[in-house]
């Protein structure tokens, strides 16, 4: 996360941004808002600040999400069970991760100033554009693709269909739907039963924690070549619009 965090484009829009807020007499959070008085330059600026910050908290989420999947705390969380807790945030990180793509057009749209409508950003508008098809950018852009490739259809089962399903994960939540008690008669019974599904799910969690924290590795890894892109092309649509 480092390399991303100390890249030369998220140095030079942030104090661009800062700038530009002050002479407008806010404050570097209020790139959030829109400001009617912009001119084009101002604009791009504001637009590229936008999206920028929304990318590099997303790239946050995606790294303490990971951390989420083993923070339940028995004593605090009375409403929500263990693996409900678990489910949740193993789905929250799925679509976090694969959202990294959608982000990464949007910041795309605005360095290159392509003024299409956040709404309408996808890869067919984005990356056939005459201005980013002549770069080499589309094929970054699919490399990363292939490192989250492995749950962009789990994101959208999950987003559009029903929750996130394997066959680990269902064990899981077999075993944390009895407390024992239903199956077993005597406390001992009943506490090797509670021992060895707590010891299942250790292991399933280190596992996702492992692979997950993998995934982000090799995504943060895809991430420098195409901020090198970025910035190269802000600097040039920036002086070209002054």
């Amino acid at each position: 996360m480092h390399q991303i965090e100390n890249h030369d484009l998220f140095k030079i829009v942030v104090e661009d941004t800062r700038l530009l807020m002050e002479k407008h007499g806010g404050k570097l959070s209020d790139v959030f808002i829109e400001n009617s008085s912009f001119n084009e330059f101002e604009y791009y600026i504001h637009n590229n600040g936008f999206y920028l910050i929304h990318f590099m908290q997303l790239c946050d989420q995606i790294i303490y999400g990971v951390e989420l999947i083993s923070n339940f705390n028995y004593n605090t969380t009375k409403s929500v069970s263990r693996i409900d807790h678990l489910t949740y945030n193993i789905e929250n990180y799925i679509i976090r991760l694969t959202s990294i793509h959608d982000r990464l057009l949007q910041l795309v749209n605005a360095t290159f100033h392509l003024c299409i409508n956040e709404s309408d950003v996808n890869d067919r508008v984005v990356l056939n554009n005459m201005k980013v098809s002549r770069t080499n950018l589309p094929k970054k852009i699919k490399e990363l693709q292939k490192v989250l490739q492995k749950y962009t259809g789990e994101r959208n089962k999950i987003v559009h269909k029903y929750s996130y399903l394997s066959k680990e994960l269902k064990r899981l939540q077999i075993f944390y739907h009895f407390t024992g008690e239903e199956i077993y008669n005597t406390p001992e019974k009943i506490d090797n039963f509670k021992n060895l599904r707590k010891e299942i799910l250790k292991e399933y969690i280190s596992e996702k924690k492992e692979e997950f924290n993998s995934l982000n590795k090799e995504c943060f890894s895809k991430l420098p070549e195409i901020l090198d892109i970025l910035l190269i092309h802000y600097k040039i649509t920036k002086k070209l619009i002054e």
